[in-house]
């Protein structure tokens, strides 16, 4: 007879923890689908809600840049040797002035691409060494940068690193180098 007792007990034990749990998932479910202004709590009216689309805003570890490229489009067969376009990128915080240049070789997105940018470096161009002192912004480039360098592709590729880095605040002047010689009259030369 106790025994019958105990089962008893167990059995009542279980079903109330069972009824307390369905409760509590119809109760939490429930809730979700209620929306504010519904009078009776028996029924699921979910209204429409409109999705707003946001501009992605970067993080805290990263800051949007301003690059400058070639764009065939609005410069057809770049006859101006001197119009380069801006496009928005995001990089990371930490070493911006290497990580916008790498940015400027790797040229233009897909996306980008299909708007009309044009890439303006030869891709196995190369930073042997990025440094800003005193308001001047020194880079000194492999020597691949001089690849296919003519009086127009050359204009083009200077305007595109002095616009991009002149965005910077506390970038005043641009000193290029190429493979440690700062001469320009012996480098970036047709």
């Amino acid at each position: 007879m106790e025994e019958q007792n105990h089962n008893g007990l167990k059995l009542g034990l279980l079903l109330t923890i069972l009824l307390v749990a369905v409760l509590a998932v119809w109760f939490y479910f429930g809730n979700m689908v209620m929306k504010e202004g519904d009078k009776n709590p028996n029924t699921s009216v979910v209204k429409e809600e409109t999705l707003e689309v946001k501009p992605y805003v970067p993080s805290d570890g990263e800051m949007e840049i301003t690059l400058y490229f070639g764009n065939s489009i609005k410069n057809p067969n770049l006859n101006d040797c001197t119009l380069v376009y801006p496009v928005k990128r995001n990089i990371g915080r930490a070493l911006p002035w290497l990580s916008t240049m790498q940015e400027l070789i790797k040229g233009p997105t897909e996306k980008e691409k299909t708007e009309g940018y044009v890439a303006l470096f030869p891709i196995n161009t190369s930073i042997n060494s990025i440094n800003l002192d005193t308001g001047t912004l020194s880079i000194d480039f492999s020597k691949a940068i001089e690849e296919n360098f003519t009086s127009c592709s050359g204009s083009l590729r200077l305007t595109s690193i002095e616009k991009t880095f002149l965005e910077f605040p506390n970038i005043k002047k641009i000193k290029l180098g190429v493979d440690g010689n700062w001469n320009r009259d012996e480098i970036l030369q047709p």
